[in-house]
C-alpha cells in the first residue's frame, strides 16, 4: 500500500498531545495482497510454507526507548522463525519524545508494525484514517483463529468508530483472567507505592518510643507525621540537600496525565476522588484533598526534603540515586527500579527498601490501583506492510497459548515442564527445569531470550496464572520486587472501571481528546510550581491559577462528556461504582490504617536455593 496523504498529517497539526481527529482531508486506501487464504483446519503459522517457504525480515518500530530484544540470536527469536517464517528486525528512537514516530509518519516511511502507547491519539488517528490494517480483516483472511484467541473485551474496548480492531495491546488485564487468579487464592499488588529505607524507619520508630512509650508508628501515616519523620531522618543521618531525601518518580511529558507518576500514586494515598458520592466522575484536580496533596509535597520541598534537581532527573538518576541508598524515602513505580533496589539490597540487607502507608490529614484508609490495566502499549500492522498475510499469522502465533509460553518460559522440556489445565489453572502450570534454574543463579538466562522480552504481544496475566505460588519468583530481583508492594495488599483495588473507553463515533470526539491534551500540558507545567511555591498560602495561590485556566480551557464540559461513557461503562459493567470508597458494600469503611508498615507477614522469604546476586 502507498499511503499518499501521511504526510498531511503534520500540516493539520496531528503530532503529539495536540492530535486532533477533525479537520483534515485523506485519501487512502487499504490494499489487500493477493496471497492464498488460510483455512481453519489448522493453524495459520503451519500453513505459509504451502505457498511461499521464503523465510523473510520485517521491521518492527518500537516507540520507548529503553525497549532491547534480549537477543536477537536466542532461543525463542530462532523457535519465531522457524513457527512463521519470519526475523524480527526491532527499531527504537533515541528518546521518549515521539520525534521518531511523528518523523516516520510525516516521511510516509512506517514500518511493517509500530508499538505505541495505547492511550496515545496516534492509535486513534492512524486507525480510524486508514493507515492501519484493521486486525479482524486480516484475521479473516490469512488467520482465522486469532479472533476467536482475542478477548471479546479487547475487542470491545479497542474498537474503532467502524467497530473494527486496528491492533492487540499489551497490558490488558481481562475480566477471565482476573476471576481465574482470584479463585486460586490471590491479588494483583500496586502499581505504584511508597517505599522508605528500613534501617532509617526503625531508627525513627525507636527514637519515638524512647521519647514516648505510648507512641504508634501509626502517627507518621498523616502528612504531618510523614514530614516530621523525614525532617528527623535528614538532621540524624546529615542527608544533604544534594541529593534527594523524598525522592519522585521522574517528571516527564508522556505517559501519565499529571507528567509524574509520583503524583499519579500520591493521588491514591490521599483519596483524591475520582469519582463523586453519587456515582460520577469528578475532576481530580479541583478536589480540595488534590490540593492538600500538593501542599504537602510543597511542604517537602521547602524542608529541602524533595530537592529542585528531582524536577530534571533522569529514569537512570533516579535508579543510580536508589542503587546507592541516598533517598531515605522512594514514591514511584518500584518494579521500573527493580533493579537498583535489588542492587542496594545486596550489598545493604539491614537498610532495604520496604513499602510504608501514607493518608490524608483524615487519616482515611488508602485505594491503590492494582496493576491491572486496560493496555499499555498497542502493537499494529501498517498499510506499508508489504507482507500483512504473513505478519498476521506472526501475531497469531505469538498470541496462542503456544506462543505465550515460549514468550514466557522458552521451550517445553529445555527450559520448563509443562502440566495440562486444571480447574484453577486454565493454562496449565509451568516450572523451570534445573537449567534453567542454574541460569538464573548465575545469571546467564539471557542466552534464551524470554522472559517478557517481547510483552508486546503477551498476555499479562500469562504468567501468574501458570506458576503454582501466583507470581512469577524466578530470581533474586523477583523476590525484592515482590517485596516492595507485598505489605500493602490490603489497600489495593481493582480500578479498570475507571478506565473506561470513550465514544470514538462521538463527533465531538477530536475535540474533546485536544482538550485533555492541553488540560494534561497545563498540569504538567503547573505542578512543579505549586511543588516549589515560596509557602502553602502561595501553593494555594498557584493551584487556583491553574484551576481557573483548566476552567477557562473547558474542563467542566470535558468531565461531563467523559461522564457519559464512564456510567455507560459501569451500566454495562454491572456495577454501581468504580471506587470502593463510594461502595457501601466494598467492606471500605471497615478498612483501618492502625501501622506505618501494613502487613510485614505478607513478605515472602527468599528460598536457600535462590542465588542472591
Amino acid at each position: 500500500m502507498k499511503i499518499k496523504t501521511l504526510a498531511s498529517l503534520a500540516l493539520c497539526g496531528a503530532f503529539g498531545m495536540g492530535f486532533v481527529l477533525s479537520g483534515c482531508s485523506f485519501d487512502t486506501e487499504l490494499v489487500y495482497p493477493d496471497y492464498p487464504l488460510a483455512t481453519n483446519d489448522s493453524e495459520s503459522w503451519e500453513q505459509w510454507q504451502d505457498y511461499d517457504p521464503t523465510n523473510i525480515t520485517i521491521d518492527w518500530y518500537v516507540d520507548y526507548s529503553s525497549f532491547s530484544w534480549e537477543s536477537e540470536a536466542s532461543l525463542v527469536s530462532d523457535i519465531i522463525e522457524d513457527k512463521t517464517g519470519i526475523r524480527i528486525n526491532f527499531m527504537t528512537p533515541v528518546s521518549d519524545s515521539s520525534d521518531m514516530l511523528n518523523t516516520l509518519i510525516a516521511g510516509n516511511e512506517l514500518p511493517d508494525v509500530i508499538t505505541i502507547l495505547a492511550n496515545s491519539a496516534e492509535r486513534v488517528q492512524l486507525a480510524e484514517e486508514g493507515y492501519i490494517y484493521p486486525v479482524n480483516e486480516l484475521s479473516s483472511r490469512w488467520a482465522p483463529r486469532l479472533m476467536n484467541r482475542v478477548d471479546g473485551e479487547i475487542s470491545e474496548y479497542f474498537a474503532a468508530s467502524d467497530g473494527l480492531l486496528y491492533g492487540l495491546p499489551s497490558h490488558f488485564y481481562t475480566t477471565k483472567d482476573k476471576e481465574a487468579y482470584e479463585a486460586q487464592g490471590h491479588a494483583l499488588q500496586s502499581n505504584g507505592a511508597i517505599v522508605a529505607r528500613k534501617d532509617y524507619l526503625d531508627a525513627y520508630v525507636a527514637y519515638r518510643q524512647s521519647q514516648d512509650p505510648s507512641w504508634s508508628d501509626a502517627e507518621a501515616t498523616t502528612p504531618e507525621g510523614f514530614v516530621e519523620m523525614c525532617v528527623w531522618v535528614k538532621q540524624e543521618y546529615g542527608l544533604t540537600n544534594t541529593n534527594p531525601t523524598v525522592c519522585l518518580a521522574p517528571f516527564e511529558t508522556t505517559n501519565t496525565s499529571t507528567g509524574n507518576k509520583a503524583i499519579n500514586w500520591l493521588m491514591e494515598y490521599f483519596n483524591v476522588m475520582p469519582e463523586d458520592k453519587d456515582g460520577n466522575l469528578t475532576y481530580q484536580y479541583a478536589d480540595e484533598r488534590f490540593l492538600e496533596m500538593m501542599t504537602f509535597l510543597n511542604e517537602l520541598y521547602r524542608e529541602h526534603l524533595i530537592i529542585s534537581g528531582n524536577f530534571t532527573t533522569s529514569t537512570s538518576q533516579v535508579g543510580s540515586y536508589i542503587q546507592q541508598g541516598l533517598p531515605f524515602v522512594c514514591i514511584l513505580s518500584p518494579q521500573d527500579y527493580a533493579g537498583n533496589f535489588k542492587e542496594w539490597t545486596l550489598k545493604n540487607p539491614d537498610a532495604e527498601y520496604v513499602p510504608i502507608v501514607l493518608t490524608n490529614s483524615d487519616g482515611e484508609a488508602p485505594q491503590l490501583r492494582s496493576l491491572a490495566g486496560s493496555g499499555y502499549r498497542f502493537t499494529m500492522i501498517t498499510g506499508n506492510c508489504e507482507r500483512p498475510d504473513r505478519v498476521i499469522k506472526l501475531f497469531d502465533y505469538l498470541w496462542s497459548e503456544e506462543g505465550q509460553r515460549l514468550l514466557y518460559y522458552g521451550v517445553e522440556g529445555v527450559t520448563y515442564d509443562y502440566t495440562e489445565p486444571a480447574e484453577l489453572f486454565p493454562y496449565g502450570t509451568m516450572t523451570w527445569t534445573q537449567e534453567v534454574r542454574d541460569a538464573f543463579n548465575s545469571n546467564t538466562h539471557g542466552e534464551y531470550g524470554m522472559l517478557n522480552s517481547l510483552v508486546f504481544l503477551a498476555n499479562p496475566m500469562f504468567p501468574y496464572l501458570t506458576r503454582e505460588e501466583g507470581y512469577p519468583l524466578n530470581n533474586y530481583t523477583s523476590y525484592v520486587n515482590y517485596n516492595l508492594k507485598a505489605a500493602l495488599a490490603d489497600y489495593v483495588y481493582d480500578h479498570q472501571a475507571l478506565e473506561f473507553p470513550l465514544n470514538m463515533s462521538d463527533g465531538q470526539y477530536g475535540d474533546m481528546i485536544s482538550l485533555r491534551s492541553r488540560l494534561y500540558n497545563l498540569w504538567i507545567e503547573y505542578i512543579p510550581q505549586i511543588v516549589m511555591a515560596a509557602d502553602a498560602d502561595a501553593a494555594r495561590t498557584v493551584w487556583e491559577e491553574a484551576l481557573e485556566y483548566a476552567r477557562l480551557y473547558g474542563y467542566q464540559s470535558l468531565t461531563s462528556w467523559q461522564n457519559e461513557a464512564f456510567l455507560a461503562f459501569k451500566e454495562k459493567l454491572g456495577i454501581g461504582y468504580a471506587y470502593p470508597v463510594n461502595d457501601p458494600d466494598s467492606g471500605y469503611s471497615e478498612l483501618k490504617v492502625d501501622s506505618l508498615f501494613g502487613d510485614p507477614s505478607l513478605y515472602i522469604e527468599v528460598p536457600d536455593d535462590v542465588v542472591k546476586q
